[in-house]
């Protein structure tokens, strides 16, 4: 049996997991309990008696599986016929695109301002090989693994768009059929529930986002707030143009507002991938809204981490407002458009009529961050309506002081006639919002239709809309696009492109072919991305087409199934993960909206909106109760 003539970057895979020292072949005094016969007939050693003996723990079992893996994918790029060479690239082009790096590398170190020896020497550690053959070797394992990975991805990608996205055209979770060709049948996945978003955002400064009630913006912030909702109310233009305009995310901006696929993808400290109150408000809106919560399944609840105590904390928790849960807006608060109207009127002002200072020079009584303060200061997502506010009696000064809090509208007004195709306000009860006509009013939506939701941050305002909701699952028969007919890695002018439906790809018309498939190249990525088990996929693809080439004894068999066992352990372990990471996500939130809560209750904390009356007359105007509110002890005063 041989012994030799193993591909060099796997010697020196061996000589970093084993432990041995550099040489051209793996020798060992004991016999081979795994060895594989080659696409040139040649039966190579890969494990050895004693080495098998020395690393079986399952801590060590990836020294097995790496070098493993490398054999099965190396030797499909030099035998014929391969499926994978033949729909990826062939070897030559491999190693010439190998060449070609290494080429790079060594231009790398004659640029270096250290000496090429030590300049290349560090490249060479930095890839752990010792030599330029071994360089090369890496380089070509490294795009033969590439190219398997979309082979798989090519073969299989059906299922893991479905896989992907885990809801079914009726909003049952996705289930692997064993009977398919589709060869994963291990483990349960979690499915990362897509959403396609949109935002603009108005950036607040250096605001931290946890002074709850006395928090302050700038007279820029506050006319730059009052432009976005003057814009949108205009209806001239769309919301992607205001956000390529106004939006203060530069990424985001450039590309009319989107921020592409957002998943639920957690981290096991809760973190998500995206600002908590911006994802989580979006979950919180979508799920427990009027005719959209009959769509919440299960399935999408148990992957957006939406227990029973969870929808329980958004519907209670998260509504601020009595009224927004008394007419069924549960979890949102209503912010009047007049209140952004109002910011532009008050941005600079800052003393009465005859310029006295009435803030005795506190800025948190300043108009602009009143309503701020009382109106968007909260991380709850909300909604702009054309509700009318609640206007304090201007020459009644304990008005001022008893205000009801966050009594900020008027049920029953008019709600705003729609236009198609442009953004202004739509009716709250035919979005699904509330089931009472009688206390109809108008909710501000982009030109779709899309519902505009804000929320605050700690980088300041998003005005979010859901360009695709996971909710939005169909059979794809209708004028909608299904959740998979959305996420098509075809471009239109591809004849599987599904045609006249709107598309990740294709929602924003491009100038040419190139973007479209920059789009689709995402949706790859991201369906490809999304199991972080992935390769594992591809182990378990490569071993049941070789399984004939392997030579197992007892240990070796025993070996591969402590592999494949692993791999399970793996897929469970990451599924127990996201969950955790989900739910902690969730319980972060709850507790900073409970703190904000009991902040913002402490009427001290947020000054009363009839404050403002006074920066409209002149000192002299006032009479002494109205003064006496500005006063230490006053309704509107504000300090130590």
């Amino acid at each position: 049996m041989k012994k030799s003539k193993l591909p060099l970057s796997l010697v020196a895979t061996f000589v970093a997991a084993m432990g041995m020292s550099s040489c051209s072949s793996v020798k060992s005094s004991k016999t081979d309990i795994l060895s594989f016969k080659g696409y040139d007939g040649v039966t190579y050693s890969i494990v050895t008696d004693d080495m098998y003996a020395e690393y079986q723990t399952t801590d060590n079992i990836t020294k097995f599986y790496n070098p493993i893996l490398e054999v099965m994918v190396r030797n499909e790029f030099k035998k014929d016929n391969s499926a994978i060479a033949e729909k990826t690239k062939s070897y030559a082009q491999i190693e010439q695109l190998a060449k070609e790096s290494v080429k790079d590398k060594k231009k790398e170190a004659e640029d270096s301002s250290e000496s090429y020896s030590k300049a290349w020497e560090s490249i060479l550690n930095s890839y752990g090989v010792e030599n330029e053959k071994e360089l090369l070797q890496h380089f070509i394992y490294e795009e033969e693994k590439k190219c398997a990975e979309d082979w798989y991805y090519d073969v299989y990608k059906e299922y893991l768009t479905k896989e992907f996205i885990g809801v079914t055209a009726t909003g049952e979770a996705y289930q692997v059929d064993n009977t398919s060709p589709y060869p994963y049948e291990g483990g349960k996945i979690n499915s990362r529930i897509p959403y396609h978003i949109r935002h603009i955002l108005v950036n607040n400064g250096s605001g931290s986002g946890t002074e709850y009630g006395v928090d302050k913006i700038s007279e820029d912030t506050a006319k730059k707030l009052a432009n976005v909702v003057e814009e949108l109310l205009d209806g001239e233009k769309s919301f992607g143009q205001i956000a390529n305009t106004r939006s203060e995310d530069s990424g985001s901006a450039a590309k009319y507002g989107d921020v592409g696929i957002m998943t639920n993808e957690a981290s096991t400290d809760g973190s998500l991938k995206m600002v908590a109150e911006f994802q989580l408000g979006i979950y919180a809106y979508d799920v427990m809204l009027g005719a959209k919560k009959a769509k919440a399944t299960d399935a999408i609840k148990n992957g957006l981490g939406i227990d029973a105590d969870v929808e329980d904390r958004i519907v209670n928790d998260l509504a601020l407002a009595d009224n927004a849960a008394d007419d069924g807006v549960a979890g949102l608060t209503r912010v009047p458009a007049s209140v952004f109207e109002d910011l532009k009127t008050y941005a600079n002002k800052v003393e009465a009529e005859d310029g006295y200072d009435l803030a005795k020079g506190k800025e948190e009584i300043y108009p602009r961050n009143i309503l701020w303060n009382k109106y968007l200061n909260h991380h709850n997502p909300f909604i702009i309506t054309n509700n009318e506010r609640v206007e304090s009696d201007e020459n009644d000064p304990t008005s001022w002081a008893t205000e009801p809090y966050n009594e900020n509208v008027k049920v029953g007004a008019v709600a705003g006639t729609y236009v198609e195709g442009k953004c202004g306000y739509r009716s709250a009860k035919a979005l699904g919002l509330i089931e009472d006509a009688a206390n109809d009013f108008g909710v501000l939506c982009d030109e779709q239709g899309n519902v505009i939701i804000g929320v605050r941050s700690t980088y300041g305002i998003h005005f979010m809309i859901v360009q695709k909701s996971v909710l939005d699952y169909n059979d794809g028969t209708g004028e909608a696009a299904s959740l998979e007919q959305y996420y098509t890695t075809s471009i239109p002018s591809d004849v599987d492109y599904p045609t006249g439906k709107s598309t990740y790809v294709s929602y924003i018309k491009a100038e040419n072919e190139s973007d479209y498939k920059a789009r689709a190249d995402e949706i790859k990525s991201a369906i490809k991305g999304y199991d972080s088990t992935y390769e594992y996929r591809l182990f378990e693809k490569l071993y049941d087409m070789n399984k004939s080439n392997f030579n197992l004894d007892e240990s070796g068999q025993k070996l591969i199934n402590n592999i494949l066992n692993y791999i399970k352990v793996q897929r469970e372990s990451k599924v127990y993960d996201q969950q955790l990471g989900m739910g902690l996500a969730w319980d972060k939130y709850f507790e900073m909206i409970e703190l904000q809560n009991e902040t913002r209750e402490n009427n001290k904390r947020v000054i009363p909106e009839g404050c403002i009356v006074g920066f409209n007359k002149q000192l002299s105007a006032l009479s002494d109760a109205e003064k006496a509110q500005y006063e230490e002890g006053g309704a509107c005063y504000y300090g130590k």
